[in-house]
């Protein structure tokens, strides 16, 4: 009481409201929430039963959280007319007393820029006392859970204030754990969140299957956080495509630990990947154990593929060991992938030994394939496959060795050319040009003789 006497003029203009018995307010109250109790009202979270609520007045419902309330007066003081002169902001948070006022001491800090959010925590007040009540059993750190809580709101506010609609509809579906971890690892998340504003419609469409993978996702969270950055740079990529990979979801769902643990190796190709990650949801399960082996090098090639990819994907096993080296090769055989698609299963168990000759292969065999391709099933063809690539590799070689030695061992030509390549010799010497001939005739002079006889 001691506590409360100074600060009774405050109060005065506001002891009828708050000594008042709103029994039609209640009873307003119990038919909205009939549905759930006939005698009483009750606030249902998780795993807790809310205090029953009796028609009352407002400082009788107050009065057993006094001992919370008197040490902060001072502070709560200048807010008061806001808190009791808002008759919204009362009738929401009024059920929640024993949850909010417990731990007014963590709220009254930060209680202006609450207090200018209300208009958002006054439709969503009980999935936030929910979500509160929860973390007050929790520490993330070396702090209570609900202090991390109220202290992630104030300090990301601008972020999360247009969220907060959206994800209070899920609240209850997370499990205390996952929320412990994303509050834990608030400093590295939040900030991206802002990223997923321009999509939020399109998470609203597909969150309720979304939500139900937040914890598998949260266990890998030590694999995924260092690529958060990488990932986000996608977002409008990921986002455009989001449709048709929900569409597919429950075949991805069981291979998300899977490819968690490869994103390293799918971030940087997921502009290539999301286009198509229709057509390529469906062989998740081939794909998926061998992603490191193969996705570092079909960056160039996943278009030319894509056609194959139903013949392609159930042989990821054999193929996969073969990738680095067979990929460079794509170009030269992607004429005839019709062909080897058919005999894949005579080709596999030589790939090893054929991929170092297949340019020499198929620049001097490649015409054989489109009318002969039955060949390949022949076992003596197929045995004799690496020999033959063998000879005709080394006769490539040795062809491009001996115009290299025909290049490099051809004589200098003369003239200034050849001086310059063979700087050891003098300059060659320059040959007197003669004058052209001249189409007039030359002057007659008479001779000496004549002139004599004159």
């Amino acid at each position: 009481l001691d506590d409360f006497l100074p600060h009774l003029d405050v109060f005065e203009d506001y002891l009828p409201m708050l000594t008042k018995e709103p029994k039609s307010e209640y009873i307003l109250l119990q038919r909205k929430l009939r549905k759930a109790s006939t005698t009483t009202i009750r606030r249902q979270a998780t795993n807790t039963t809310f205090t029953e609520y009796h028609p009352g007045s407002l400082l009788s419902e107050m009065a057993p959280f006094t001992k919370h309330l008197a040490p902060h007066m001072e502070s709560l003081v200048p807010y008061i007319p806001m808190l009791l002169g808002d008759e919204d902001l009362t009738s929401a948070f009024r059920p929640f007393f024993s949850v909010l006022l417990p731990y007014i001491g963590e709220v009254v800090p930060y209680l202006r820029e609450i207090l200018d959010y209300r208009h958002i925590f006054i439709p969503n007040a009980e999935p936030l006392m929910n979500l509160m009540d929860r973390m007050k059993d929790e520490t993330i750190g070396d702090a209570s859970g609900t202090r991390v809580l109220i202290e992630s709101f104030v300090a990301y506010r601008s972020t999360l204030v247009p969220f907060i609609p959206f994800f209070s509809k899920y609240l209850a579906l997370i499990p205390n754990r996952t929320l412990s971890t994303v509050l834990y690892e608030r400093e590295l998340l939040f900030p991206y969140i802002k990223l997923l504003l321009p999509h939020q419609s399109k998470l609203e469409e597909h969150m309720d299957t979304l939500v139900t993978q937040i914890d598998p996702v949260i266990e890998k969270f030590d694999k995924i956080y260092p690529q958060i950055p990488a990932l986000m740079n996608h977002i409008d990529v990921i986002m455009a495509h989001l449709d048709e990979v929900m569409e597919k979801f429950d075949m991805l769902a069981p291979h998300i630990p899977v490819l968690i643990d490869q994103l390293d190796v799918v971030i940087p190709l997921l502009p290539q990947i999301m286009p198509h990650a229709s057509e390529l949801i469906p062989y998740s399960e081939y794909f998926m154990p061998h992603l490191d082996e193969i996705l570092p090098y079909a960056n160039d090639h996943l278009e030319e593929l894509m056609p194959y990819i139903p013949q392609l994907a159930p042989k990821t096993k054999e193929l996969a060991p073969h990738a680095k080296a067979l990929l460079p090769h794509i170009d030269r055989l992607l004429p005839y992938m019709d062909e080897f698609i058919l005999h894949m299963d005579t080709l596999i168990p030589n790939i090893g030994t054929t991929i170092p000759h297949i340019d020499a292969l198929v620049t001097h065999c490649g015409f054989l394939l489109k009318h002969c391709h039955g060949l390949l099933e022949v076992p003596m063809v197929m045995n004799a496959l690496p020999a033959l690539g063998e000879v005709l590799t080394n006769r490539n070689e040795s062809k491009l060795n001996r115009t290299r030695s025909v290049s490099a061992t051809k004589p200098a030509t003369g003239g200034i050319s050849g001086w310059f390549n063979n700087l050891s010799t003098s300059p060659p010497n320059k040959q007197p040009v003669n004058p052209p001939k001249s189409n007039i005739p030359a002057k007659r002079t008479p001779s000496s003789s004549r002139d004599a006889n004159k």
